[in-house]
């Protein structure tokens, strides 16, 4: 059964940008960051892959992007919520939450 949810994550930046890291349960890894007014998440087999997803210049990975008002001073527990959500429309997209 594939374990769904984050193995682990990390805030590597805390305000312009609001950065995140980490690691999936299926062992692939994701990027989050916020800056401006927005925010984007990608999913890669690697850091690259995933930084590459999220920023629009890998086809075919898992990415997520959305608006936000004051995205580089995001809260922290914000930003977790919109970390949680584009993880579970990652696996939902796998179609492991079925």
């Amino acid at each position: 059964m594939l374990e769904l949810g984050i193995r682990s994550i990390t805030q590597t930046l805390e305000a312009c940008p609001v950065q995140y890291e980490g690691v999936l349960g299926d062992g692939r890894i994701f990027y989050f960051r916020a800056r401006h007014e927005g925010w984007k998440f990608g999913v890669g087999e690697t850091k690259d892959e995933a930084v590459g997803a999220a920023m629009g210049f890998n086809e075919g990975v898992f990415a997520m992007f959305g608006d936000h008002d004051n995205a580089s001073w995001m809260p922290a527990a914000e930003a977790e919520l919109l970390i949680a959500d584009c993880v579970f429309e990652y696996f939902e997209k796998k179609g492991a939450t079925s």
